[in-house]
């Protein structure tokens, strides 16, 4: 039967009551059969989320989804932007989202450049560094020349600097960073601007650290909520197993720190065991920021709380004689309830006789603090109390700066700018051309240009989807798959739009690419149901029905 005039009487009663999936502009598709909120059921249109390609993009989506496409302009406006928008080869117009909708924006890596000599790295107190040439340091900036920041260098503020370090030095930052390298079970592990998050039960992820034989580990890790965790500092892969199973050792040999039942307790286990209660793990959101000291020819390890007041007191201090001879050089993070997220991951020798959160350093004393850098001459300005002196740029791996004030939160509607030559800075976005992304950043005294073809990723701070009303269905094509539901568009001989979940308004549905909308169902797939038939793009598009039937018509509008 084959319908145009009434098309719209039948497309309205069917999607309310029987429609399993409407095939758009000639696509053939398998009728989906899960209920909600399962996956996607792709048919081969579009398994998983792509990578980035030169010429296109990813747009990451909630429940798995993702749209392939770029990032539109949008101009600079009285306020930062709350929105981004996105061309996508499924839709007629670019689609316009809201920053809490969105997961992240991924994009690809430029040719490979020569590195550059003599690179340092800027931590900043929220979590954000910059990665580039030292140009200069004075009472109020720290002036770094970033990769893919623009054309001038960035004045970060001094304020908001904690650490200042030469990115060719002993000290290994594994995160922030990319999930690369972490070895996971159960696929609960992935990456979040930089932050490793785990929040499936049972998930033991693995990362080689390189640790020396006398290492400091600075660790922090937050959770949302009381997680129940292992982390195993030191350890080979088979860390996190029980004692005797599967080739681990009979006698474990452990430097460890588990929350377990509300409690936050120390481990040494080698020939004999050590262990100390040294805090709580209360119900609300919190951290923990820790400096872990191990000497593994000897058995030691020390804690220190990398904020407490007396910070070179360690929380706990022991020495167990090892079980057995050998240097383990990873780290294991072992979840087993809950959700835990590592924010932050470095680790460096241990060079002091004792543990303490600031070593002498290359300053020339603990206390110590950069006052200032001339490029021109190479000379760092170090003051400690009244001795104040002048030390070569070539002597100087590392430098710390004092908290002056307390850390700013992001802005609402912030995202983290990631670029691939490794600089992270958080901040709004106030423009969008063809070729930069301008950022402002609480950090950095004026805005960001962001190179876009230095842009890895971008990632809202804060995600707040919207509460979710009707029945959504799932649009699928070959270049990307998102929830959303029919309307009706504005204007004539627009086809059928779309109204994607977190999208500020509908957009009419491309007549270039093919793709079908499912919608899931409670019960149990009809076996008699038939498999629908590709056509050629222009062709009358195809409803199933759950009774076995199905209808060829023409859709003028939803």
């Amino acid at each position: 039967m084959k319908m145009k005039i009434a098309a719209i009487r039948v497309f309205q009663v069917v999607a309310r009551l029987h429609l399993l999936v409407l095939i758009v502009a000639g696509v053939g598709a398998v009728p989906i059969a899960a209920a909600e909120p399962a996956k996607p059921a792709n048919g081969g249109l579009s398994a998983k989320r792509p990578e980035p390609t030169p010429a296109v993009s990813v747009l990451e989506l909630p429940e798995d989804c993702f749209l392939q496409g770029q990032l539109v302009p949008m101009p600079a406006g009285n306020a930062p932007l709350t929105t981004l928008r996105w061309r996508s080869p499924l839709f007629a117009d670019p689609l316009e989202f809201r920053f809490s909708e969105v997961e992240r924006v991924r994009f690809h890596a430029p040719p490979n450049q020569p590195p550059a000599a003599d690179v340092w790295r800027v931590d900043l107190r929220g979590g954000d560094f910059g990665v580039g040439t030292l140009e200069s340091i004075d009472a109020e900036h720290i002036v770094l020349r970033a990769v893919g920041a623009g054309p001038a260098p960035l004045r970060i503020r001094r304020t908001d600097v904690e650490r200042l370090a030469r990115t060719t030095a002993a000290t290994k930052v594994f995160v922030p960073g990319l999930l690369a390298g972490w070895n996971c079970s159960r696929g609960g592990v992935r990456e979040e601007a930089g932050r490793i998050v785990c929040e499936q039960a049972g998930t033991v992820a693995y990362r080689d650290v390189a640790a020396p034989l006398r290492a400091c580990v600075e660790i922090v890790v937050a959770w949302d909520n009381r997680p129940e965790f292992e982390l195993f500092f030191v350890s080979g892969p088979a860390a996190a197993k029980p004692a005797g199973r599967d080739g681990a050792a009979e006698k474990p040999e452990h430097y460890r720190i588990e929350a377990l039942g509300g409690e936050l307790i120390v481990v040494r286990e080698g020939a004999t065991a050590a262990f100390e209660p040294i805090g709580t793990v209360g119900d609300a959101a919190g951290s923990l920021r820790m400096r872990v000291f191990i000497d593994q020819e000897r058995g030691r390890m020390a804690v220190l709380s990398a904020d407490a007041a007396a910070a070179d007191r360690p929380l706990f201090d022991a020495t167990v004689a090892p079980g057995k001879a050998g240097r383990q050089s990873g780290l294991t993070l072992k979840l087993r309830r809950g959700g835990v997220r590592i924010d932050s991951l470095r680790v460096t020798p241990w060079t002091d006789e004792e543990p303490k959160v600031k070593s002498a350093g290359d300053l020339g004393g603990p206390n110590a603090v950069l006052e200032s850098f001339d490029r021109t001459s190479g000379m760092f300005t170090a003051r400690e109390g009244d001795d104040v002196r002048q030390v070569a740029a070539a002597d100087v791996n590392a430098g710390e700066f004092p908290a002056a004030v307390a850390t700013v939160k992001p802005p609402a509607a912030a995202v983290q700018a990631v670029l691939h030559g490794g600089t992270r800075l958080t901040g709004r976005i106030v423009e969008v051309t063809d070729d930069v992304l301008r950022l402002d950043c609480p950090s950095v005294a004026d805005p960001v240009a962001c190179d876009r073809r230095q842009l890895a990723l971008l990632e809202p701070i804060a995600r707040t989807p919207a509460p979710v009303t009707g029945r959504l269905g799932l649009l699928e094509g070959s270049a990307g798959r998102m929830r959303g539901r029919l309307v009706n568009p504005a204007g004539k001989d627009k086809g059928i739009a779309w109204h994607p979940r977190g999208g500020v308004e509908a957009v009419a549905i491309g007549r270039a690419e093919p793709l079908r909308i499912a919608y899931a169902r409670a019960t149990a797939p009809d076996a008699s149901a038939p498999t629908a038939k590709p056509v050629d793009a222009g062709s009358p598009a195809t409803l199933y029905l759950k009774t076995g039937e199905s209808i060829l018509c023409s859709v003028l509008s939803a």
